[in-house]
C-alpha cells in the first residue's frame, strides 16, 4: 500500500472544497482514513457528491461524503446510510464494524 500523502491530498482539497467548512470536514476526514487499510479519496463520485473516501477495492463497499455539518456514510452491503457528526463518530461508527 502507497503511504498516504498528506500534501497532496490536502493540495486537492483546497482546489475541489466548496468553502471552508467544508475544507475542514475534508482535513479532518483524511485525518481518520488516510492511512487506513482500504480507504481511498475520489474526486470523481457522481454528478451530486464529487469528492468521497470510498472503502473497497474493485467496487466502493464504503462511501464517505459531506454532508451538512458532519458526514454521510454509505454502507453498499447493507444499502444503509450512517449520519454522523464529526470524526468522533466516523472512528466509533468504524471501530464497532
Amino acid at each position: 500500500m502507497e503511504p498516504f500523502d498528506t500534501v497532496k491530498y490536502r493540495a486537492i482539497c483546497r482546489e475541489w472544497a466548496s468553502d471552508e467548512y467544508a475544507l475542514r470536514g475534508w482535513l479532518a476526514a483524511g485525518e481518520v482514513l488516510g492511512n487506513r487499510l482500504g480507504w481511498h479519496f475520489e474526486t470523481d463520485l457522481n454528478p451530486t457528491a464529487m469528492l468521497g473516501w470510498c472503502f473497497g477495492l474493485d467496487s466502493a463497499r464504503l462511501v464517505l461524503t459531506l454532508e451538512g455539518d458532519g458526514y454521510l456514510l454509505y454502507d453498499a452491503d447493507t444499502d444503509t446510510e450512517h449520519h454522523l457528526r464529526g470524526t468522533e463518530d466516523l472512528s466509533v461508527w468504524l471501530d464497532a464494524h
